[in-house]
């Protein structure tokens, strides 16, 4: 199909299935487009080591965690940063 210049739309929240069918993806978020490009473009801005988190209570505090370096917190949404180098072990606290 591509040969012949058509276009398929395809849905998914599985990156992995992105990456085998799909030469450009765009991200899409709260219908707002945050990332649209060829797939290595894309893939090359984003941070491996970035975590969002959202929630449907008030977030609990996570800059206590030895593996996180940083957090960007409004209400319910997080953006978590993780430290650099392999992380062996997550061990959640209790609240």
């Amino acid at each position: 199909m591509r040969d012949e210049g058509r276009t398929i739309l395809l849905s998914t929240h599985v990156m992995e299935q992105a990456q085998r069918l799909c030469d450009s993806v765009m991200l899409i978020h709260r219908g707002r487009k945050v990332l649209d490009g060829p797939l290595a473009a894309v893939l090359g801005r984003a941070d491996p080591r970035t975590i969002i988190l959202e929630t449907e209570e008030d977030a609990p505090d996570l800059t206590r965690l030895a593996f996180v370096e940083a957090v960007e917190q409004s209400n319910r949404h997080q953006e978590i940063r993780l430290v650099a180098g392999p992380i062996r072990r997550i061990c959640w606290p209790r609240w």
